[in-house]
């Protein structure tokens, strides 16, 4: 499940109820860095994880539709917003809250 357009449900309350309900589905939640701290993103996994013992898995997304992003604020290039994605995804990583094992 992905994020788009501010229309979506959230997709982290989407995760929960999958991993709730099912034994072995694994949600797939959609990451934009315009919309979430990285710090936020590696607490929800985190917090999943300690209450249902099972990770969620991430779509690292760089782009979306252009009004979208100028709407936000963001302007940056293509390729700048895959040096950012890259940057992102190195602080989701390196918060180590979801090494409960």
């Amino acid at each position: 499940m992905s994020f788009e357009n501010n229309q979506s449900p959230d997709v982290w309350q989407v995760a929960q109820l999958i991993l709730q309900n099912s034994k072995n589905i694994v949600p797939l939640v959609g990451v934009q860095p315009v919309y979430m701290h990285p710090f936020s993103v590696a607490q929800k996994v985190a917090t999943l994880g300690l209450i249902y013992g099972r990770l969620v898995d991430l779509n690292m997304i760089a782009g979306a539709d252009r009004r979208e992003l100028a709407m936000l604020g963001d302007r940056l290039s293509h390729d700048d917003r895959y040096v950012r994605l890259s940057e992102y995804i190195q602080i989701v990583r390196g918060v180590r809250w979801w090494a409960f094992d």
